[in-house]
């Protein structure tokens, strides 16, 4: 695995994307585990690694989707969480709007130190502990649910400035006259909705079907920065 690591890193795009074509999904896995353990730890031509871990993971999604059977337990179970996420991100919403208006009122009676403020929705993905448990060090698990490149696909924000244009209407992930059923997922769910956090996941090429419909936790956090500035000095 070391020499193939050594190999891809030394090929251009093109030739290292046909290279990891021939891989099956299980050494893709391995290789996306060395990939990030490399890049977290050792921090060795880290745009390079970064790159390759982009292209051994669009693989490894394709490959999986490409197999991947919709038995009514698996829609079942897709839906579920599709609901899941949905119902998290509007519980996290909901806690936002409450801060923002408590933040309104300081900034409105001329609060001694906030004059603005951001707030962040992140969602983060959690498949079954089979998924992380290992005694080698990380897992294809830990590769999707806590990315090497900190963004999370399911985030939503907003602030001071632009509070009543985000309470004018819903964020996408609760906008229901959306529905995100086509694209990846097309004739699979036509009677169907599917949230915008799900075709979020999809769309980064690395959360495939069956990581999906493995997910077992969903965390939410609601981060705010107490923000002041101050202007014509």
């Amino acid at each position: 695995m070391l020499e193939t690591l050594k190999i891809l890193k030394n090929l251009s795009y093109n030739l290292r994307r046909n290279e990891v074509k021939r891989f099956p999904v299980e050494t893709l896995e391995i290789l996306a585990v060395k990939l990030y353990e490399e890049y977290l730890h050792k921090g060795y031509r880290k745009h390079t690694l970064f790159d390759i871990l982009g292209t051994v993971l669009i693989e490894r999604f394709k490959k999986i989707n490409h197999n991947f059977e919709w038995t009514n337990e698996n829609r079942i179970k897709f839906l579920t969480i599709n609901n899941k996420i949905t119902q998290v991100f509007e519980k996290a919403y909901n806690e936002a709007i409450s801060t923002a208006n408590e933040l309104e009122n300081r900034i409105n009676n001329n609060d001694r130190f906030l004059s603005d403020f951001e707030i962040e929705i992140k969602i983060w993905t959690y498949m079954g502990e089979e998924f992380y448990d290992t005694h080698e060090g990380s897992s294809i698990g830990f590769v999707l649910s806590e990315p090497i490149s900190g963004y999370y696909p399911i985030n939503y924000s907003f602030g001071h400035n632009n509070l009543k244009n985000s309470l004018a209407e819903p964020p996408i992930y609760l906008d229901k006259s959306l529905n995100w059923n086509t694209e990846y997922i097309r004739g699979v769910f036509e009677n169907d909705y599917i949230g915008y956090a799900i075709h979020a996941l999809l769309d980064t090429s690395q959360w495939s079907f069956k990581d999906i419909i493995n997910i077992k936790k969903i965390w939410a956090n609601v981060e705010v920065v107490h923000q002041r500035y101050i202007e014509d000095i």
